[in-house]
């Protein structure tokens, strides 16, 4: 938490143009169906959208993006009740038609897609968080 999700989209080797991209952090949270009230029927989730940018990228090579994770928000669990999860979602605007061919810039196509994120609280055990004491931590390869 209080983190900043990075990346950039590389444009490089696409063959159809992207006009505009928008990407949004997100948690969902949803409830159990069985501990819904019968009378209210089915429920689709519930979206927040927690930090967003949208850009232009006509005529762009790459688009960085930074989005943060709040310090106040929560970390992703599951009850039988509800079920917290982060995700980013991506949206494009893009031409349905090959760069080298474009004629009519007018005909454009959405294009979206869900990353999910795992967003954890790390603690530490007190006794490593004293005073004059030294925290080395080796992360595993694949999160490097």
């Amino acid at each position: 938490l209080g983190d900043t999700v990075s990346g950039v989209i590389d444009f490089k080797q696409s063959i159809v143009p992207c006009y505009q991209v928008s990407i949004r952090l997100e948690i969902e949270e949803e409830i159990n169906e069985a501990h819904l009230q019968r009378a209210r029927g089915p429920m689709n989730p519930v979206r927040v959208i927690v930090d967003q940018i949208h850009e232009a990228t006509t005529h762009t090579l790459e688009c960085p993006f930074f989005l943060q994770i709040p310090l106040n928000a929560y970390q992703q669990f599951q009850t039988e009740i509800v079920r917290v999860k982060w995700k980013i979602q991506f949206n494009f605007i893009t031409s349905n038609q090959v760069k080298s061919i474009l004629h009519d810039p007018a005909v454009v196509e959405h294009l979206s897609w869900s990353l999910p994120l795992e967003v954890l609280v790390v603690t530490y055990p007190e006794k490593l968080l004293q005073k004059n004491k030294c925290i080395h931590i080796t992360l595993p390869a694949e999160i490097c």
